[in-house]
């Protein structure tokens, strides 16, 4: 996320730090906003030339744990026959949403035991996604299981012959 510092006093320096330590004039001087992408304290203070300083502002930034995402244990592909996956977070204590028509799951969707099974009857695209409370959901993950008929096989080789064949189709 990015940060903006502000002060209403015209001129103002703003001095900050983002480890949580009081600022000084040594510190970085306020030009941009701050870039943080993990959990943060910025503390910063105003300064003009003439004025007292002003007193040191306090933020703390929590960055929420991610919830692992689920994993489907059959690779994406195409079939020829019912498939069975296993579905798994390793976040411990996640709830598991799915869907299996390819539309997003939410906390409304289908739910899954850790370590359950879908079985995969038909050309399917399986969308999952994994929350607990407290954290920050997973991402959605998608994988798409195709369920082809086999072509079929003759009994008998292609060529020419110059007597009568009989053909079955399997």
């Amino acid at each position: 996320i990015n940060v903006t510092l502000s002060c209403s006093t015209t001129d103002a320096k703003i001095y900050y730090t983002t480890n949580g330590t009081d600022p000084t004039t040594s510190s970085a001087v306020y030009s941009e906003p701050i870039a943080i992408s993990t959990s943060t304290v910025i503390k910063a203070y105003a300064s003009k030339t003439g004025w007292e300083d002003s007193q040191i502002a306090t933020a703390i930034y929590t960055e929420k744990e991610i919830v692992q995402a689920p994993i489907l244990s059959l690779t994406p592909g195409s079939y020829h026959e019912i498939q069975t996956t296993t579905v798994s977070c390793a976040t411990a204590g996640a709830t598991i949403y799915y869907t299996t028509d390819g539309t997003e799951p939410n906390t409304n969707s289908q739910t899954i035991a850790n370590g359950s099974s879908i079985e995969i009857t038909q050309t399917t695209t399986i969308k999952a996604i994994a929350c607990k409370d407290g954290m920050t959901p997973s991402p959605v993950i998608t994988e798409s299981y195709i369920l082809e008929v086999l072509p079929p096989t003759f009994t008998l080789a292609e060529g020419t012959y110059e007597e009568t064949q009989y053909l079955n189709l399997n």
